[in-house]
Protein backbone atom coordinates (compact mmCIF):
# COMPACT_ATOMS: atom_id res chain seq x y z
CA UNK A 1 0.00 0.00 0.00
CA UNK A 2 2.79 2.44 0.49
CA UNK A 3 4.26 1.47 -2.82
CA UNK A 4 0.97 2.68 -3.70
CA UNK A 5 1.03 6.30 -2.04
CA UNK A 6 4.45 6.78 -3.55
CA UNK A 7 3.49 6.10 -7.17
CA UNK A 8 0.03 7.44 -7.86
CA UNK A 9 -0.09 10.05 -4.82
CA UNK A 10 2.98 11.27 -5.14
CA UNK A 11 5.26 13.21 -3.02
CA UNK A 12 6.48 16.82 -4.17
CA UNK A 13 9.61 18.34 -2.86
CA UNK A 14 8.30 21.16 -1.00
CA UNK A 15 5.48 18.12 0.96
CA UNK A 16 7.87 16.23 2.10
CA UNK A 17 6.70 12.88 4.20
CA UNK A 18 3.61 15.01 5.71
CA UNK A 19 1.68 14.53 2.36
CA UNK A 20 2.27 11.09 1.88
CA UNK A 21 1.38 10.54 5.06
CA UNK A 22 -2.00 12.12 4.88
CA UNK A 23 -2.80 11.75 1.13
CA UNK A 24 -2.12 8.37 1.79
CA UNK A 25 -4.18 8.06 4.87
CA UNK A 26 -7.05 10.05 2.95
CA UNK A 27 -6.61 7.42 -0.28
CA UNK A 28 -7.18 4.34 2.36
CA UNK A 29 -10.08 5.71 4.24
CA UNK A 30 -8.03 5.58 7.17
CA UNK A 31 -9.68 7.64 10.05
CA UNK A 32 -7.79 7.72 12.40
CA UNK A 33 -4.42 8.64 10.49
CA UNK A 34 -6.04 11.67 8.97
CA UNK A 35 -7.40 12.47 12.58
CA UNK A 36 -4.11 12.54 13.79
CA UNK A 37 -2.22 14.26 11.19
CA UNK A 38 -4.05 17.16 11.27
CA UNK A 39 -4.03 17.15 15.02
CA UNK A 40 -0.99 17.58 13.94
CA UNK A 41 -0.99 20.35 12.31
CA UNK A 42 -0.43 18.87 8.92
CA UNK A 43 -2.60 21.61 6.22
CA UNK A 44 -5.41 20.04 5.28
CA UNK A 45 -5.44 21.53 1.60
CA UNK A 46 -1.41 20.40 0.68
CA UNK A 47 -1.27 19.02 -2.59
CA UNK A 48 1.06 16.19 -3.57
CA UNK A 49 2.87 16.73 -7.05
CA UNK A 50 -0.36 16.03 -9.21
CA UNK A 51 -1.47 18.99 -7.58
CA UNK A 52 -4.31 17.11 -5.80
CA UNK A 53 -5.56 17.62 -1.77
CA UNK A 54 -6.20 14.75 0.38
CA UNK A 55 -9.83 15.37 -0.23
CA UNK A 56 -9.48 14.88 -4.20
CA UNK A 57 -7.94 11.47 -3.22
CA UNK A 58 -10.80 10.80 -0.40
CA UNK A 59 -13.19 11.38 -2.91
CA UNK A 60 -11.25 9.52 -5.73
CA UNK A 61 -11.06 6.11 -3.77
CA UNK A 62 -14.63 6.21 -2.52
CA UNK A 63 -14.57 6.98 1.03
CA UNK A 64 -17.33 8.85 2.01
CA UNK A 65 -16.78 9.47 5.45
CA UNK A 66 -13.19 10.49 5.25
CA UNK A 67 -15.11 12.85 2.75
CA UNK A 68 -17.25 13.87 5.59
CA UNK A 69 -14.42 14.40 8.01
CA UNK A 70 -12.12 16.28 5.56
CA UNK A 71 -14.94 18.74 4.43
CA UNK A 72 -15.99 19.19 8.24
CA UNK A 73 -12.14 20.16 9.10
CA UNK A 74 -12.18 22.93 6.50
CA UNK A 75 -10.58 21.03 3.31
CA UNK A 76 -11.26 22.89 0.30
CA UNK A 77 -13.87 22.05 -1.60
CA UNK A 78 -13.13 22.98 -5.09
CA UNK A 79 -9.09 22.64 -4.89
CA UNK A 80 -8.21 20.97 -7.93
CA UNK A 81 -5.57 19.28 -9.16
CA UNK A 82 -3.02 20.20 -12.15
CA UNK A 83 -5.20 18.83 -14.55
CA UNK A 84 -8.03 20.91 -13.26
CA UNK A 85 -10.29 18.00 -12.02
CA UNK A 86 -11.47 18.94 -8.49
CA UNK A 87 -12.70 16.67 -6.38
CA UNK A 88 -16.44 16.92 -8.00
CA UNK A 89 -14.80 15.77 -10.90
CA UNK A 90 -13.76 12.69 -9.06
CA UNK A 91 -16.73 11.85 -7.42
CA UNK A 92 -18.56 12.41 -11.11
CA UNK A 93 -16.00 10.14 -13.02
CA UNK A 94 -16.08 7.54 -10.56
CA UNK A 95 -19.76 7.71 -9.76
CA UNK A 96 -19.66 8.02 -6.69
CA UNK A 97 -23.71 9.47 -5.99
CA UNK A 98 -23.59 10.40 -2.10
CA UNK A 99 -20.08 11.67 -2.45
CA UNK A 100 -21.27 14.01 -5.35
CA UNK A 101 -24.27 14.94 -3.08
CA UNK A 102 -22.37 15.72 -0.08
CA UNK A 103 -19.85 17.96 -2.42
CA UNK A 104 -22.80 19.59 -3.52
CA UNK A 105 -24.40 20.02 -0.69
CA UNK A 106 -20.67 22.00 1.04
CA UNK A 107 -20.96 24.05 -1.96
CA UNK A 108 -19.14 22.42 -4.51
CA UNK A 109 -18.78 24.62 -8.16
CA UNK A 110 -21.38 22.39 -9.85
CA UNK A 111 -19.77 23.86 -13.15
CA UNK A 112 -16.21 23.98 -13.13
CA UNK A 113 -14.23 23.04 -15.65
CA UNK A 114 -10.56 20.95 -16.12
CA UNK A 115 -8.43 22.00 -18.17
CA UNK A 116 -10.25 19.91 -20.97
CA UNK A 117 -12.89 22.26 -20.85
CA UNK A 118 -14.86 19.31 -19.38
CA UNK A 119 -17.63 19.95 -15.96
CA UNK A 120 -18.32 17.38 -13.81
CA UNK A 121 -21.65 16.59 -15.90
CA UNK A 122 -19.44 15.50 -18.86
CA UNK A 123 -17.89 13.37 -16.93
CA UNK A 124 -20.51 11.80 -15.72
CA UNK A 125 -22.72 11.79 -19.01
CA UNK A 126 -19.80 10.14 -20.60
CA UNK A 127 -18.81 7.32 -18.01
CA UNK A 128 -22.94 6.88 -17.62
CA UNK A 129 -23.54 7.65 -14.22
CA UNK A 130 -27.01 8.29 -14.26
CA UNK A 131 -27.90 9.40 -10.48
CA UNK A 132 -24.78 11.64 -9.90
CA UNK A 133 -25.76 13.20 -13.53
CA UNK A 134 -29.37 13.61 -11.80
CA UNK A 135 -27.26 15.30 -8.44
CA UNK A 136 -25.81 17.46 -10.86
CA UNK A 137 -29.12 18.77 -12.56
CA UNK A 138 -30.52 19.14 -9.29
CA UNK A 139 -27.78 21.17 -7.99
CA UNK A 140 -28.05 23.31 -11.23
CA UNK A 141 -25.85 22.27 -13.54
CA UNK A 142 -25.50 23.63 -17.27
CA UNK A 143 -27.02 20.40 -19.04
CA UNK A 144 -25.77 22.13 -22.31
CA UNK A 145 -22.44 23.84 -21.53
CA UNK A 146 -20.06 22.33 -23.83
CA UNK A 147 -16.18 20.79 -23.48
CA UNK A 148 -13.07 21.95 -24.63
CA UNK A 149 -13.64 19.99 -27.96
CA UNK A 150 -17.49 21.84 -28.50
CA UNK A 151 -19.37 18.74 -27.31
CA UNK A 152 -22.23 19.18 -24.74
CA UNK A 153 -22.88 16.58 -22.34
CA UNK A 154 -25.67 14.55 -23.96
CA UNK A 155 -23.42 14.08 -26.85
CA UNK A 156 -21.36 12.33 -24.55
CA UNK A 157 -23.52 9.81 -23.41
CA UNK A 158 -25.17 9.35 -26.68
CA UNK A 159 -21.83 8.32 -28.36
CA UNK A 160 -21.64 5.71 -25.37
CA UNK A 161 -25.05 4.19 -25.48
CA UNK A 162 -26.14 5.37 -22.17
CA UNK A 163 -29.37 5.45 -22.57
CA UNK A 164 -30.56 6.47 -19.03
CA UNK A 165 -28.20 9.59 -19.00
CA UNK A 166 -29.54 10.66 -22.58
CA UNK A 167 -33.21 10.26 -21.39
CA UNK A 168 -32.76 11.95 -18.18
CA UNK A 169 -30.61 14.90 -20.15
CA UNK A 170 -33.48 14.97 -23.03
CA UNK A 171 -35.92 15.90 -20.49
CA UNK A 172 -34.27 18.63 -18.78
CA UNK A 173 -32.98 20.32 -22.18
CA UNK A 174 -36.18 19.75 -24.33
CA UNK A 175 -34.27 19.70 -27.73
CA UNK A 176 -34.21 16.65 -29.10
CA UNK A 177 -31.85 17.80 -32.54
CA UNK A 178 -29.43 20.24 -30.30
CA UNK A 179 -26.04 20.02 -31.63
CA UNK A 180 -22.76 20.18 -30.88
CA UNK A 181 -20.29 22.88 -32.09
CA UNK A 182 -19.48 20.80 -35.11
CA UNK A 183 -22.93 20.76 -36.04
CA UNK A 184 -23.92 17.33 -35.38
CA UNK A 185 -26.81 16.32 -33.58
CA UNK A 186 -27.29 13.06 -30.67
CA UNK A 187 -28.22 10.94 -33.44
CA UNK A 188 -25.44 11.58 -35.75
CA UNK A 189 -23.26 10.56 -32.49
CA UNK A 190 -25.41 7.12 -31.62
CA UNK A 191 -25.26 6.50 -35.46
CA UNK A 192 -21.40 7.28 -35.58
CA UNK A 193 -21.13 5.08 -32.81
CA UNK A 194 -23.29 1.70 -34.24
CA UNK A 195 -25.77 2.33 -30.70
CA UNK A 196 -28.67 0.88 -32.26
CA UNK A 197 -30.71 1.48 -29.07
CA UNK A 198 -29.73 4.95 -28.78
CA UNK A 199 -31.13 5.47 -32.26
CA UNK A 200 -34.05 3.84 -31.81
CA UNK A 201 -34.50 6.05 -28.47
CA UNK A 202 -33.70 8.92 -29.82
CA UNK A 203 -35.90 8.40 -33.49
CA UNK A 204 -39.06 7.42 -31.26
CA UNK A 205 -38.70 10.63 -29.71
CA UNK A 206 -38.66 12.40 -32.70
CA UNK A 207 -34.82 13.63 -33.48
CA UNK A 208 -34.64 13.90 -37.46
CA UNK A 209 -32.90 11.43 -39.53
CA UNK A 210 -31.76 13.59 -42.08
CA UNK A 211 -30.54 16.06 -40.52
CA UNK A 212 -27.07 17.41 -42.03
CA UNK A 213 -24.18 19.18 -40.59
CA UNK A 214 -21.84 21.42 -42.14
CA UNK A 215 -20.07 18.47 -44.27
CA UNK A 216 -23.95 17.56 -45.38
CA UNK A 217 -23.80 14.06 -43.62
CA UNK A 218 -26.52 12.90 -42.22
CA UNK A 219 -26.81 10.18 -39.37
CA UNK A 220 -27.25 7.74 -42.22
CA UNK A 221 -23.68 8.60 -43.45
CA UNK A 222 -21.92 8.26 -39.94
CA UNK A 223 -23.52 4.28 -39.89
CA UNK A 224 -23.03 3.40 -43.33
CA UNK A 225 -18.57 5.34 -42.78
CA UNK A 226 -18.42 2.41 -40.11
CA UNK A 227 -20.47 -0.36 -42.20
CA UNK A 228 -23.07 -0.62 -38.58
CA UNK A 229 -25.22 -2.39 -40.95
CA UNK A 230 -28.39 -2.96 -38.62
CA UNK A 231 -27.90 1.01 -37.40
CA UNK A 232 -28.43 1.95 -41.44
CA UNK A 233 -31.51 -0.49 -41.83
CA UNK A 234 -33.37 1.06 -38.65
CA UNK A 235 -32.71 4.16 -40.05
CA UNK A 236 -33.97 3.40 -43.79
CA UNK A 237 -36.68 2.01 -42.30
CA UNK A 238 -37.78 5.63 -40.58
CA UNK A 239 -37.83 7.47 -43.34
CA UNK A 240 -33.57 8.21 -43.52
CA UNK A 241 -32.95 9.37 -47.18
CA UNK A 242 -31.06 6.20 -49.06
CA UNK A 243 -30.32 8.80 -52.28
CA UNK A 244 -29.11 11.38 -49.80
CA UNK A 245 -25.28 13.03 -50.42
CA UNK A 246 -22.48 14.83 -47.77
CA UNK A 247 -21.49 18.21 -49.02
CA UNK A 248 -18.64 16.71 -51.39
CA UNK A 249 -21.13 14.47 -53.51
CA UNK A 250 -20.79 11.38 -52.31
CA UNK A 251 -23.86 8.98 -52.03
CA UNK A 252 -23.92 5.47 -48.79
CA UNK A 253 -23.41 3.06 -51.73
CA UNK A 254 -20.53 5.06 -52.49
CA UNK A 255 -18.70 4.98 -49.42
CA UNK A 256 -19.75 1.18 -48.74
CA UNK A 257 -18.31 0.74 -52.38
CA UNK A 258 -14.78 2.09 -51.85
CA UNK A 259 -14.83 0.61 -48.24
CA UNK A 260 -14.88 -2.88 -49.87
CA UNK A 261 -18.02 -2.99 -47.96
CA UNK A 262 -19.96 -6.04 -49.95
CA UNK A 263 -22.68 -6.85 -48.03
CA UNK A 264 -23.87 -2.72 -47.30
CA UNK A 265 -23.48 -2.14 -51.22
CA UNK A 266 -25.74 -5.19 -51.96
CA UNK A 267 -27.81 -4.18 -49.47
CA UNK A 268 -28.11 -0.94 -50.39
CA UNK A 269 -29.13 -1.52 -53.92
CA UNK A 270 -31.65 -3.61 -53.31
CA UNK A 271 -33.07 -0.85 -51.26
CA UNK A 272 -32.98 1.37 -54.23
CA UNK A 273 -29.51 2.61 -54.49
CA UNK A 274 -28.48 4.42 -57.46
CA UNK A 275 -26.01 1.67 -59.35
CA UNK A 276 -24.68 4.26 -61.67
CA UNK A 277 -24.99 7.21 -59.47
CA UNK A 278 -21.61 10.13 -60.22
CA UNK A 279 -19.96 12.10 -57.61
CA UNK A 280 -19.43 15.54 -57.64
CA UNK A 281 -16.65 14.83 -60.09
CA UNK A 282 -18.76 12.57 -62.43
CA UNK A 283 -16.81 9.05 -61.30
CA UNK A 284 -19.40 6.72 -61.16
CA UNK A 285 -19.22 3.93 -58.60
CA UNK A 286 -17.48 1.13 -60.36
CA UNK A 287 -15.30 3.34 -60.99
CA UNK A 288 -14.27 4.19 -57.51
CA UNK A 289 -14.31 0.02 -56.74
CA UNK A 290 -12.20 -0.52 -59.71
CA UNK A 291 -9.67 1.93 -58.47
CA UNK A 292 -9.22 0.31 -55.36
CA UNK A 293 -9.47 -2.98 -56.97
CA UNK A 294 -12.80 -4.12 -55.32
CA UNK A 295 -13.44 -7.12 -57.63
CA UNK A 296 -16.07 -8.53 -55.23
CA UNK A 297 -18.16 -4.95 -55.27
CA UNK A 298 -17.12 -4.85 -59.21
CA UNK A 299 -18.63 -8.25 -59.93
CA UNK A 300 -21.80 -7.15 -57.33
CA UNK A 301 -22.21 -3.73 -59.25
CA UNK A 302 -21.99 -5.27 -62.80
CA UNK A 303 -24.05 -8.18 -61.46
CA UNK A 304 -27.06 -5.30 -60.40
CA UNK A 305 -26.78 -4.01 -64.08
CA UNK A 306 -24.29 -1.42 -63.27
CA UNK A 307 -22.71 0.22 -67.10
CA UNK A 308 -19.50 -1.02 -67.53
CA UNK A 309 -18.40 1.03 -70.33
CA UNK A 310 -18.81 4.30 -68.27
CA UNK A 311 -16.53 7.15 -69.17
CA UNK A 312 -14.32 9.10 -66.32
CA UNK A 313 -12.45 12.34 -67.00
CA UNK A 314 -10.41 12.45 -69.97
CA UNK A 315 -12.43 9.91 -71.82
CA UNK A 316 -10.86 6.84 -69.86
CA UNK A 317 -12.94 3.61 -69.43
CA UNK A 318 -12.70 1.40 -66.36
CA UNK A 319 -10.08 -0.48 -68.39
CA UNK A 320 -7.79 2.24 -68.57
CA UNK A 321 -7.41 2.70 -64.99
CA UNK A 322 -7.93 -0.76 -64.11
CA UNK A 323 -4.68 -1.27 -66.80
CA UNK A 324 -2.84 1.83 -65.22
CA UNK A 325 -3.05 0.29 -61.82
CA UNK A 326 -2.50 -3.63 -62.32
CA UNK A 327 -5.47 -4.78 -61.22
CA UNK A 328 -5.52 -8.25 -62.77
CA UNK A 329 -8.74 -9.95 -61.16
CA UNK A 330 -10.55 -6.28 -62.12
CA UNK A 331 -9.42 -6.76 -66.20
CA UNK A 332 -10.85 -10.26 -66.02
CA UNK A 333 -14.19 -8.93 -64.24
CA UNK A 334 -14.27 -6.41 -66.82
CA UNK A 335 -13.49 -8.48 -70.15
CA UNK A 336 -16.01 -11.18 -68.79
CA UNK A 337 -18.85 -8.84 -68.82
CA UNK A 338 -17.96 -7.61 -72.16
CA UNK A 339 -16.53 -4.13 -71.75
CA UNK A 340 -14.95 -2.91 -74.85
CA UNK A 341 -11.31 -3.54 -74.84
CA UNK A 342 -10.57 -1.38 -77.80
CA UNK A 343 -12.39 1.58 -76.57
CA UNK A 344 -10.61 4.83 -76.85
CA UNK A 345 -9.87 8.15 -74.72
CA UNK A 346 -10.04 11.63 -75.70
CA UNK A 347 -6.88 11.14 -77.06
CA UNK A 348 -7.69 8.05 -79.58
CA UNK A 349 -5.62 6.13 -76.97
CA UNK A 350 -7.02 2.75 -75.95
CA UNK A 351 -6.34 0.74 -72.53
CA UNK A 352 -3.35 -0.80 -74.79
CA UNK A 353 -1.46 2.32 -74.85
CA UNK A 354 -1.24 2.60 -71.19
CA UNK A 355 -0.20 -1.31 -71.05
CA UNK A 356 2.69 -0.55 -73.94
CA UNK A 357 3.77 2.50 -71.84
CA UNK A 358 3.73 1.16 -68.25
CA UNK A 359 5.81 -1.77 -69.53
CA UNK A 360 3.30 -4.44 -67.68
CA UNK A 361 4.33 -6.98 -70.13
CA UNK A 362 1.60 -9.56 -68.80
CA UNK A 363 -1.43 -7.00 -69.13
CA UNK A 364 -0.17 -6.80 -72.51
CA UNK A 365 -0.47 -9.92 -72.71
CA UNK A 366 -3.43 -10.83 -71.44
CA UNK A 367 -5.46 -7.76 -73.90
CA UNK A 368 -3.91 -8.94 -77.00
CA UNK A 369 -4.94 -12.61 -76.13
CA UNK A 370 -8.63 -10.87 -75.30
CA UNK A 371 -8.68 -9.46 -78.56
CA UNK A 372 -6.67 -6.19 -78.50
CA UNK A 373 -5.90 -4.21 -81.52
CA UNK A 374 -2.69 -4.01 -82.04
CA UNK A 375 -2.16 -1.87 -84.69
CA UNK A 376 -4.46 0.64 -83.51
CA UNK A 377 -3.43 4.38 -84.04
CA UNK A 378 -4.15 7.25 -81.37
CA UNK A 379 -5.10 10.81 -82.73
CA UNK A 380 -1.51 11.47 -82.74
CA UNK A 381 -0.75 8.52 -85.00
CA UNK A 382 1.17 6.22 -82.40
CA UNK A 383 0.67 3.01 -81.71
CA UNK A 384 1.07 0.65 -78.91
CA UNK A 385 4.47 -0.40 -80.31
CA UNK A 386 5.57 3.29 -80.84
CA UNK A 387 4.74 3.81 -77.09
CA UNK A 388 7.06 0.90 -75.82
CA UNK A 389 9.70 1.95 -78.33
CA UNK A 390 9.87 5.28 -77.13
CA UNK A 391 9.57 3.46 -73.33
CA UNK A 392 12.26 1.34 -73.79
CA UNK A 393 9.98 -1.59 -73.42
CA UNK A 394 11.88 -4.20 -76.07
CA UNK A 395 10.33 -7.42 -74.50
CA UNK A 396 6.91 -5.97 -75.06
CA UNK A 397 7.80 -3.93 -78.57
CA UNK A 398 8.99 -8.01 -79.52
CA UNK A 399 5.66 -9.30 -78.35
CA UNK A 400 3.45 -6.77 -80.01
CA UNK A 401 5.82 -7.16 -83.14
CA UNK A 402 5.17 -11.11 -82.77
CA UNK A 403 1.74 -10.62 -82.74
CA UNK A 404 1.42 -7.99 -85.75
CA UNK A 405 2.05 -5.26 -85.04
CA UNK A 406 3.66 -2.99 -88.17
CA UNK A 407 7.51 -1.91 -87.23
CA UNK A 408 7.61 1.46 -85.16
CA UNK A 409 9.53 3.45 -87.93
CA UNK A 410 6.74 2.38 -90.58
CA UNK A 411 3.63 3.73 -88.23
CA UNK A 412 5.15 7.35 -86.44
CA UNK A 413 3.24 10.19 -87.47
CA UNK A 414 4.28 13.86 -86.95
CA UNK A 415 4.73 14.60 -83.52
CA UNK A 416 2.50 16.98 -81.95
CA UNK A 417 1.91 17.66 -78.45
CA UNK A 418 -1.36 16.16 -76.81
CA UNK A 419 -3.89 18.47 -74.77
CA UNK A 420 -4.80 16.34 -72.57
CA UNK A 421 -2.62 14.93 -69.40
CA UNK A 422 -1.32 12.19 -69.47
CA UNK A 423 -3.51 8.48 -67.86
CA UNK A 424 -3.07 8.53 -64.10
Amino acid sequence: MLLFALVVVGCGKESGEQTVSLHYAASTGDLQKIAAQLDAGVDINLKDKNGHTPLYWAVARGYERATAILLERGAGVDMAGNSGKSPLHASAEFGYSNIAALLLKSGALVDSRDVQGSTPLHLAALVGHVDVVKHLLDSGADANVEDGNGQPPIHLASAQENRDVVDLLIKRIGDIDVRSKDGTTMLHRAADHGHLEVVKMLIGKGADVNATYPLGQTPIHMAAEHNHVEVIKYLLDKGADIATKNRYGDSLLQWAALKGQVDMVEFLINKGADVDAVSKEGEPIICWAADESRVEIVELLISKGADVNVRRRYGQTLLHWAVKHKHLQVLEQLIARGIDINAKDDRGSPALFVAAEKGNMDIVRMMIEWGADVNVRNDYGETPLVVATRGGHKEIAALLTQRGAVAAHQMEAPKRESPLPPVK
